[in-house]
Order: structure tokens, then C-alpha cells, then sequence
């Protein structure tokens, strides 16, 4: 009996967990959808969730939740403040360590952008902006969402239950194989930093908070790397799928090729250097806002929202 009982912990909470990662997808979409266009996946994974949200919000269910569950409604409401400021600390916590952590497996984080984007932030790992509304969407899960998912997972429970779990599982799994086990590897030369690995099709250097240089590198295969051009050091940062990647070429595919090549001199800085189906080089500056064509600006907000810039 307690076996199962635990058993239906875990079950329930995987549920959870994958409810409040579509949920973060749905989001994130949104969010993409009102800021640019063209709309991209904002996920790394090909199915619609983002595990990020569905660690938080599980985060949420231990540490937060068990205050307000199972409490009358006016004492739960009571609690609004206490929850908010905890979801707070907790989100911005995850946030922070996830940074560390991918700054020690790739040499860099996806939200670096925190530092140009908001006013106040930390070394651009957390910011004020972003803590407030995962406070607001903690607060909202624990006494809006959860309660609704408790009496789908209860109505379910037994058969039903178990078959969506296995069919939301083999799914997750057969994502997870695709996104990080199937790799495609097409042997090429590097033509900007001269060794032997996949083509490239953008190459952008940058500052990070500390003002050490990097350079990000989006190859054909979909790997995004970073790149220490003092160290010579090359990590993995991300990888887009092949839907991704198709997106972007027919975003490049419109961009003309200019009729003379711009040179790095030319450039005063290292330009973003893509290459169309032809291998012919089109260029896209750091600072795009002169003279930039409708194609250029979509390439390049395409770019920033997949962190290769």
C-alpha cells in the first residue's frame, strides 16, 4: 500500500510537471508572438514544453504549496502576500543556479540579454522585471491552476490515469532521444576560424558581464557553440532542430547577396557572417539599425531568440 501510494506521488507530480511545462510553452509563445515575428519555438526540445517551468513549478508544489493547501478559502487568501515573495525567491533562486550551471557547461547562459534589457538586474543572470512575474505566475499556478489539476488527476485516477501517463511519457522520451541523441554531422572547414568541423552559417563575437570576449557560432548541423578566442576553447551551447533550422534558411534564402564581399577591416568589428545556399556571404552587423533591410531584421531577431548572437 505505501508503495503505491508513492508511486502515485511520483505519477501525479510527472503530470504536473508536464502540465506547467506546456503551459511555459504556451507562454513563451505568446510572449514571442507579441515581441517578433517571425514565430519560433522558443523551446529546445521539438514538443511543445519547456522543462524550465515545469522544475519551477514543481519547486512551487514542495516548498510553497503545503502552506495554502487543504486551508479555508479565506485563509488561503490570506496567504496571497507569504506565497508571491516565496515563489519569488524560489523561481529567481532556480534562475540564478541554472545560470552558474550553464555557464560551466557551455560558457555562457540564454538570457545574457538581461543585462541591456532591464534596469535592475545581477550580473545579467536575474533581473527585478523577470523575479516579479515569477512571483505573479507562481502565485497564480499554486491558487488557480493546481486545484484544477488536482481534480483531473483525481477524476482520473487508476486506469486512465496510468494510460496518459505512459502515452505523455514514451512521448517525452522519444523527444528527448531526437533533441539530444539524433545528430547529424556534415564534415566541412570552418572558414572563419580555420579547423575542421560542421559549415558555418553565423558567427557573432560579444562581451560577457565580465567583459572577457566570446564568440557565438551557429553551425549547419544546428549545433550553436561558444567559442573562446583567447583560449581557443569551443563548447556546446545549444542545438536547434531541423524545423528550426529549415525556418532560418528560408529567412537567409530572401536576403540578396551584396556584390562585394565587406571586409573585417571594413566591418571596424567582427560582423555576423552568413552564408546562403549559393556560399555566397551575406553580412549582418552587430548594429543592424543602420540601413537594415526587412529580411536582415528577421534573420537577426530569429538569431537573438535562438541565444546564437
Amino acid at each position: 500500500m505505501k508503495k503505491e501510494k508513492v508511486f502515485n506521488w511520483f505519477q501525479k507530480m510527472f503530470i504536473y510537471f508536464m502540465f506547467y511545462a506546456m503551459i511555459g510553452w504556451i507562454y513563451e509563445m505568446v510572449i514571442e508572438r507579441v515581441r517578433r515575428w517571425p514565430l519560433v519555438n522558443r523551446g529546445s526540445m521539438l514538443g511543445p514544453w519547456l522543462p524550465i517551468y515545469g522544475t519551477g513549478a514543481l519547486l512551487f508544489l514542495i516548498t510553497i504549496y503545503p502552506v495554502i493547501k487543504n486551508k479555508e478559502k479565506k485563509k488561503r487568501l490570506l496567504y496571497i502576500p507569504l506565497v508571491f515573495i516565496g515563489c519569488m525567491a524560489v523561481a529567481t533562486l532556480l534562475e540564478l543556479l541554472a545560470s552558474y550551471f550553464c555557464e560551466w557547461r557551455t560558457g555562457g547562459w540564454l538570457w545574457q540579454t538581461y543585462g541591456t534589457t532591464y534596469k535592475y538586474h545581477f550580473q545579467s543572470r536575474i533581473a527585478l522585471d523577470t523575479s516579479l512575474r515569477f512571483g505573479l505566475g507562481g502565485t497564480l499556478f499554486l491558487y488557480c491552476l493546481q486545484p484544477i489539476f488536482e481534480k483531473f488527476t483525481a477524476k482520473w485516477e487508476g486506469k486512465k490515469l496510468n494510460i496518459f501517463t505512459i502515452v505523455l511519457a514514451i512521448l517525452v522520451a522519444l523527444d528527448v532521444l531526437y533533441t539530444f541523441a539524433i545528430k547529424k554531422k556534415i564534415q566541412g572547414v570552418d572558414p572563419l576560424i580555420g579547423r575542421v568541423a560542421t559549415r558555418e552559417i553565423s558567427h557573432s563575437s560579444n562581451t560577457d558581464v565580465k567583459g572577457n570576449p566570446y564568440e557565438m557560432i551557429l553551425y549547419d548541423n544546428g549545433d550553436i557553440k561558444r567559442f573562446n578566442p583567447i583560449s581557443k576553447e569551443e563548447k556546446d551551447f545549444k542545438k536547434l532542430s531541423s524545423k528550426e533550422m529549415d525556418d532560418l534558411l528560408e529567412l537567409i534564402e530572401k536576403i540578396p547577396a551584396p556584390e562585394q564581399m565587406i571586409t573585417l577591416n571594413q566591418a571596424g568589428e567582427r560582423p555576423i557572417a552568413i552564408y546562403n545556399q549559393n556560399k555566397e556571404i551575406i553580412f549582418l552587423y552587430r548594429n543592424y539599425k543602420e540601413n537594415p533591410t526587412i529580411e536582415m531584421k528577421k534573420v537577426f531577431k530569429y538569431l537573438e531568440s535562438k541565444g546564437a548572437l
